[in-house]
């Protein structure tokens, strides 16, 4: 059965794996529950085949993967397969209404992210996970000193210049139990910056990517369309890493180059 198979859905989780399977003629021929550890050995036996799967927690993993062995893997957006649920929702209905989904001519598929670009998406949640806190405890002792009469204005960057002189100032309306309190917790706040400088140094652009853009910029024709207006840019006005600051921030799923002749090429 499995030589028939020309379209693999995989309905992903943490444990359990529901793997559903159609031929040429989108019949399904496979349905099968498979754990975390069979799963690849099972993919890696079978020959080149389409797979479909959920942009969701681990696809990219499991992309990068299956993609070793030979197979063509793309990620679609919960959103788009919902309509191809046939039943009531199942993980086992899921990976079929997957199948048919990544079939479809007109549907529009997930970039899968290299390791390096992951490095930096975590990078990113990590340093905004660290700027709320930073808010959030600024914010905080705005709050308690305002209990004892002492106001400070709003912003970090205020805070930040401020609070120290502000702190001694008014130091008699503090016990010596709250200088100390606030003390503490402006230790707390000189921690979070030094985080915060660490995640800031660190590179914004994964080596990869910003190589790929870069010989990108340079097969540039001498001039392209610009983007977001009705107007011809020369190749010179454009900053060599503008590409690349885009796909970093995923703003730009894909970039190819395709012309009709030389007079008119235009960027897709």
């Amino acid at each position: 059965m499995q030589q028939h198979l020309s379209v693999v859905g995989i309905d992903l989780a943490k444990r359990v794996f529901h793997v559903a399977g159609m031929d040429e003629r989108g019949k399904i021929v496979l349905r099968k529950r498979l754990t975390r550890e069979a799963l690849l050995p099972f993919l890696a036996q079978l020959s080149p085949v389409l797979i479909g799967m959920e942009a969701c927690g681990g696809a990219h993993y499991w992309a990068r993967r299956l993609r070793e062995h030979g197979h063509t893997v793309k990620l679609i957006a919960p959103q788009f397969v919902k309509p191809y649920v046939k039943s009531n929702k199942n993980d086992p209905a899921d990976a079929e209404a997957i199948c048919e989904a990544v079939t479809r001519p007109t549907m529009r598929f997930v970039p899968i992210k290299e390791v390096e670009q992951q490095d930096l998406q975590a990078l990113h949640r990590a340093r905004e996970r660290v700027i709320k806190a930073r808010t959030a405890l600024v914010n905080e002792i705005r709050g308690l000193l305002g209990e004892y009469g002492i106001v400070l204005p709003q912003s970090v960057t205020k805070f930040r210049s401020g609070f120290l002189a502000t702190l001694e100032a008014e130091r008699a309306k503090l016990t010596a139990l709250g200088q100390e309190l606030f003390g503490q917790l402006y230790e707390e706040f000189g921690a979070l910056e030094k985080r915060l400088a660490y995640y800031t140094a660190k590179p914004t652009v994964c080596p990869s990517v910003a190589s790929r853009n870069l010989l990108l910029y340079q097969s540039l024709p001498i001039s392209i369309p610009c983007r977001h207006a009705n107007v011809r840019r020369r190749k010179d006005q454009i900053p060599p890493d503008l590409v690349v600051k885009f796909q970093a921030v995923d703003i730009v799923e894909v970039i190819e180059l395709s012309w009709s002749d030389e007079a008119h090429p235009k960027v897709v």
